[in-house]
């Protein structure tokens, strides 16, 4: 019977029989065998009626309007691009992250600093809009108004 590394030959009725055997352990948790064996599975489901829940619930949602893989990939290649080229403290204040620039200016808290690295244009701070009058000036105060001369 010859044997080459981790394989055995052997020839029976004309047939060459291989076998591969794995000196190490096995990366695999034998723990986990009956909630991955489908047999096991539709017996749970005879029994309960349930299917196994993964890590999240269906989403369903109208992507019809959304554009297409190859202009979606063009679409990230542009802002990996821009944010690339931006200069290297306004990267390291999104951790070298384009994702968590995007989620700041999406944000209206991370305006101030968004203009203070210079990303936004405009004032520092928003000025305050002065308190609109809820009253007209020539309205009649209380004061003013004749008393009440309704017979009763």
């Amino acid at each position: 019977m010859p044997t080459t590394g981790d394989h055995r030959y052997r020839v029976k009725n004309d047939r060459v029989r291989v076998a591969t055997s794995y000196p190490t352990p096995t990366l695999t948790k034998q723990s986990f065998r009956d909630e991955c064996d489908v047999n096991m599975i539709v017996r749970k489901f005879e029994r309960t009626g349930e299917l196994p829940v993964g890590p999240a619930a269906a989403t369903y949602a109208d992507v019809s309007n959304t554009p297409d893989f190859q202009n979606q990939m063009d679409r990230i290649a542009h802002v990996r691009s821009e944010f690339d080229d931006l200069e290297v403290h306004q990267k390291m204040a999104f951790n070298n992250d384009p994702e968590q620039l995007l989620a700041a200016l999406d944000d209206p808290n991370q305006l101030g600093l968004l203009r203070d690295l210079g990303l936004v244009e405009g004032e520092a701070e928003p000025k305050p809009t002065p308190p609109v009058p809820t009253a007209s000036p020539e309205a009649p105060t209380p004061e003013s108004e004749p008393p009440d001369s309704s017979p009763s």
